[in-house]
């Protein structure tokens, strides 16, 4: 016969100490990234306004990292446009190659019927994931950094849309 306890409440029994449920959400943190920035490295930069600062509320939770970003592209020719965006997690980048170990794209179009003076315009969300296990309840930056895969005319990001990084503690 199976046990069941029916309770109404559930409290901490020392005070600050929290009550964790293996599996549960400890807490679940928002950050919004409005700032519009252009983009011109191939190489992974900070995305201005997109840094966090993260105090877990145990120190052996895991973190469910989501970073959407909204990446404008612009091309004058025919070549291949892209973007990326990655996940930095107490100054780790996190995975970034897919199992060939060659870059993943994100964000990327090519138009071959282009005609002289015409342009190629793109926007979409670029969505990475990232899982990380904590080790401590000391402060961590999560931020996110941007980076063009090929050059082009002009690229943003967040500049006719918005993005974010979503944090979720959960109980080990």
């Amino acid at each position: 016969m199976a046990s069941i306890i029916n309770v109404d409440k559930i409290a901490e029994a020392t005070s600050g100490n929290g009550v964790q449920i293996p599996g549960h959400v400890v807490q679940d943190v928002h950050h919004p990234c409005v700032t519009v920035m252009d983009l011109s490295s191939t190489s992974y930069v900070d995305l201005t306004g997109a840094s966090v600062t993260f105090t877990p509320k145990a120190a052996n939770s895991k973190l469910f990292v989501e970073c959407v970003q909204h990446i404008y592209l612009e091309q004058s020719g025919t070549g291949w446009q892209g973007g990326h965006s990655a996940i930095v997690i107490d100054g780790n980048l996190q995975s970034t190659a897919n199992s060939n170990n060659t870059t993943v794209y994100g964000v990327a179009s090519r138009d071959t019927g282009q005609s002289s003076g015409q342009s190629t315009r793109l926007m979409a969300y670029d969505h990475q994931t990232a899982t990380y296990t904590v080790s401590s309840t000391n402060a961590i930056v999560i931020k996110a950094q941007v980076k063009l895969v090929f050059a082009l005319t002009y690229a943003s990001v967040n500049n006719y849309g918005r993005g974010f990084i979503r944090i979720t503690e959960i109980a080990q």
